[in-house]
């Protein structure tokens, strides 16, 4: 189970320049806002990228009350964002989530963010008060890209203040 509270938005004065930086960021890696695409929300929260994009995001969340879909496998997409998600997940939850996601769409991209989990970070959390930033982390930032590059390859790379890294991927031609 998730220990935040999922009502809470963190999105407000002042992590919020750094949020919104993170979601620019998204938006332009894959130029998401100018091409006629369907992005799938994976692990949406409060549909930050939604509000931005609108028709063509459909957002998912493991919590219920914050997605739109029941099952993200029945979406259509072309670009699966994930917003500093899987931490949260076992690696053999990760691999499996990569190969559903390769099986409904191969030519699919991948926006991924990952917190690096930095001192910087955990200076950041204590001072906007989310003590909880990387709490129940299940995989550190390696681990996570270790798995991805066995799914993935990368188009593009960007950091963010030094707290994230941006990966723009796409899946590997060959079957798993």
């Amino acid at each position: 189970m998730i220990d935040m509270d999922f009502k809470k938005d963190y999105y407000r004065f002042p992590q919020r320049l750094y949020f919104d930086k993170v979601m620019d960021t998204v938006v332009e890696i894959a130029s998401l806002d100018v091409r006629n695409i369907r992005v799938l929300d994976f692990g949406c929260g409060h549909s930050h990228l939604k509000k931005r994009l609108g028709w063509k995001v459909k957002g998912y969340d493991i919590i219920p009350e914050l997605s739109e879909v029941k099952d993200w496998r029945k979406v259509k997409f072309n670009v699966i964002v994930a917003n500093v998600v899987f931490y949260l997940m076992e690696a053999d939850e990760l691999r499996a989530f990569l190969t559903e996601a390769k099986k409904l769409n191969g030519d699919a991209e991948l926006v991924v963010v990952m917190s690096r989990h930095t001192l910087l970070n955990d200076m950041a959390a204590k001072i906007s008060r989310l003590s909880a930033a990387h709490s129940g982390a299940k995989m550190s930032p390696k681990e996570q890209l270790d798995i991805l590059l066995e799914y993935c390859e990368i188009i593009r790379v960007q950091s963010v203040l030094g707290m994230c890294d941006i990966y723009h991927m796409q899946f590997i031609g060959e079957e798993l």
